[in-house]
């Protein structure tokens, strides 16, 4: 194509050039290394109650803070075992005797492909 000047032509191959590639592990500094693993050991607050708990008693917190977010998380945790409560009385228990399976498996031969 024509370029009305040297730059642009420039400009396009560094545009199409290939990122530089990644260093190889051999090559990453002591600095870059720390970085990495720092990453990997962070923890990432979010907002909910859990998280919220780490902070109870702490000097960022008031007494009636701590108490509010202790409250919320006796809260959560009754919630939760109510929940497993009910889910495992209705999902535990057997609700298809053999004989109600055996009637079932007639009415599917005798009516069910007709």
């Amino acid at each position: 194509p024509g370029f009305d000047s040297f730059d642009q032509a420039e400009a396009l191959d560094e545009c199409s050039a290939a990122p530089p590639a990644a260093p190889l592990p051999s090559e990453i500094t002591t600095h870059q290394r720390s970085l990495l693993v720092d990453a990997k050991n962070r923890f990432a607050l979010h907002a909910s109650v859990w998280d919220a708990a780490f902070f109870i008693g702490s000097p960022q917190l008031t007494c009636s803070d701590s108490f509010f977010v202790a409250a919320l998380l006796l809260v959560n945790i009754i919630v939760l075992v109510v929940f497993l409560g009910i889910v495992y009385s209705v999902f535990a228990q057997e609700n298809y005797t053999s004989d109600l399976v055996q009637r079932l498996e007639q009415w599917r031969i005798n009516f069910g492909h007709n």
